[in-house]
């Protein structure tokens, strides 16, 4: 799975986030492609603030998601959505050198969902997807 991909499972199984298809390019090309927006948002509500899409080609289903998997503070930023009660998460550096991510959804009761990589914010990642697909709740 290719990073931006983890971005869009992240945003549409975890954080909620919903499917719109976007309107012909210039070229009146890539009509009908899906992208994710974030919950309350539409394209049109986007345009009013001033958020564009590229005036041709394909855009990925995650261009209006941020880069989780490629940006540590984003990635950080991601993680502090969930947080106690509901959620308990740990960041380790594991005897191998990889970092691990473990977040517990069950108030405490040891990780439930843990991902290791030798990057932080992919380890960070890696545990979310694990987390929507355990707990597809989108109210984090």
């Amino acid at each position: 799975m290719q990073a931006r991909d983890i971005d869009a499972e992240i945003a549409e199984r975890v954080l909620g986030y919903h499917r719109e298809q976007v309107p012909p390019d210039a070229n009146g090309e890539n009509g009908g492609t899906d992208v994710l927006l974030p919950p309350g948002k539409t394209l049109g509500i986007l345009y009013n603030e001033g958020i564009q899409l590229p005036l041709k080609g394909a855009i990925h289903l995650a261009w209006f998601v941020p880069q989780y998997s490629k940006s540590l503070p984003d990635a950080i930023d991601l993680l502090k959505r969930f947080s106690p009660p509901r959620y308990y998460t740990r960041l380790v550096i594991t005897d191998t050198g990889k970092w691990r991510c473990d977040i517990d959804f069950r108030g405490g009761d040891g990780p439930v969902c843990s991902a290791a990589h030798d990057d932080i914010h992919m380890a960070i990642c890696l545990c979310l997807l694990e987390v929507g697909r355990k707990e597809p709740t989108n109210d984090s």
